[in-house]
């Protein structure tokens, strides 16, 4: 398994902290000491504020102590209540001045700056899909790198604070004219330490919001590759873009959606992709293990809403391993479909159906869609072999049989009805639909591999990709 301790999320403290600068500024002054906000209260009390018992009070100060008693402290919800980011992620590349080891320069290079545009990009498609949970969102990544250069003076050493790389962040921003929507991601390199994020304390990285939202995400090697199976970057970045999306404003107003599956809480559940795309699988299986599946690239799980709760919480695997594809936002709520660790369907959400009681095909995953007039449809491979369709459309077995380990996809037609695709056990695609014509479209299909179906508008015909 992951190491709950390799790259976790310092979000949370800092969030905390920067409450405590505004009501109890006695406490944590304003602005922040050169030596970070941890100089005065430990990370890990900071990050676990909420749940603090007098033992752990029993560490600080008997001062600082008392006064934290005092102070009341927001109440973190597990949805969202401010709007969700709607915008660009610019990569900005550093390049560090350091007066005290003389004027050496230090970055993240050129090749490993694009090596992580290049995987963001392919990330946040996954991303922006478990996002829908929490509202609608829509995120980018620019491909041009904004180089920005930095000056560390002889008394600051190798670092810095939150508070410096605020100020940095505002004059990208201002200096590069980026929307007010817009988020920078800032890598640091090695032998350079944010005291607010160190690596020596297990901070892989955070998000924040200067006069626009940041992410910042510690690097831990060179020669990154997208599917970086040493684990230097990708797990972090994926963690920190995912909770900024849904919390962009990085207040108390929206939930933090990795935390719980990891690596703050737990071990860390690891959604794996194709280099297509397509979803594998969830495990904690760490890239570097040889019992991880073969993958294109990876982000940090998601959490379900009604797990989405701050540090200590154990939450079940269904929380956080399950496909994006399994996520849909319908007229009414949320609903999530995903085969349980019995082997059963099981459907999750607004309309809470929980065990379905039927049983899926080992190795396949369900898919879902939201239909226009209220409801929802499932598709998914019995343990029988056969195609069935449940939902508010109820059809059961459809009496088709599937290819051994592939999945069907759902699509809802904006005009009513719905078609999902899939691979037979003859090898062929088929297109089936309510109210539609449908069945063998005599077009042979890569052996083991799964459709994907989506409807573009009212006059046109959904499209596939294979």
């Amino acid at each position: 398994m992951v190491d709950r301790l390799g790259g976790i999320c310092a979000t949370r403290a800092l969030k905390n902290a920067v409450y405590l600068q505004r009501v109890a500024p006695h406490i944590m002054p304003d602005p922040e000491p050169a030596e970070g906000f941890g100089s005065i209260i430990p990370w890990d009390v900071l990050a676990l504020l909420h749940s603090q018992g007098d033992r752990d009070m029993r560490r600080l100060a008997p001062d600082v102590a008392g006064e934290l008693r005092k102070v009341a402290l927001p109440v973190i919800a597990n949805h969202a209540v401010a709007p969700l980011f709607n915008g660009t992620i610019h990569f900005a590349r550093l390049r560090f001045t350091v007066a005290s080891q003389g004027n050496a320069v230090l970055s993240v290079s050129d090749n490993d700056t694009a090596t992580a545009i290049a995987y963001a990009t392919r990330a946040v498609v996954p991303i922006s899909q478990y996002a829908q949970q929490y509202g609608p969102n829509s995120v980018t990544v620019s491909p041009n790198v904004i180089q920005f250069d930095v000056f560390l003076p002889q008394a600051s050493g190798a670092t810095y604070n939150n508070a410096t790389l605020q100020s940095w962040v505002n004059q990208i921003a201002h200096e590069n004219s980026l929307a007010s929507s817009a988020c920078v991601a800032v890598l640091n390199p090695q032998g350079i330490d944010n005291v607010d994020g160190l690596r020596s304390g297990g901070n892989g990285g955070y998000h924040r919001r200067a006069d626009i939202a940041f992410i910042f995400v510690n690097v831990n090697g060179q020669g990154l590759t997208v599917a970086d199976r040493r684990w230097e970057y990708a797990g972090s970045l994926s963690h920190e873009i995912a909770e900024m999306v849904v919390d962009p404003n990085a207040d108390s107003a929206n939930p933090e959606v990795c935390d719980p599956c990891g690596p703050n809480c737990a071990s860390t559940y690891i959604d794996y992709f194709d280099a297509q795309g397509s979803y594998i699988e969830t495990s904690q299986t760490p890239p570097y293990d040889s019992g991880a599946p073969s993958y294109g690239f990876y982000i940090n799980g998601i959490v379900t809403p009604e797990w989405a709760k701050p540090c200590p919480v154990t939450v079940p695997p269904s929380a956080c391993a399950y496909s994006p594809g399994s996520v849909v936002v319908t007229f009414s709520g949320v609903e999530a479909a995903f085969q349980a660790n019995t082997g059963n369907l099981w459907i999750v959400g607004t309309d809470n159906r929980n065990d379905m009681g039927l049983g899926m095909m080992a190795g396949t995953s369900p898919s879902i869609a939201a239909l226009p007039g209220g409801g929802w449809q499932a598709a998914f491979q019995a343990n029988t072999g056969n195609l069935w369709i449940v939902g508010t459309d109820n059809r059961n077995d459809m009496g088709l049989g599937m290819m051994a380990g592939t999945s069907p996809s759902i699509a809802a037609l904006p005009g009513g009805g719905w078609q999902a695709a899939f691979q037979a056990n003859t090898g062929n695609l088929w297109i089936i639909g309510a109210g539609s014509e449908g069945g063998n479209t005599d077009l042979g299909m890569l052996l083991h591999s799964s459709p994907r179906i989506a409807a573009v508008s009212p006059s046109s015909s959904p499209v596939l990709s294979r």
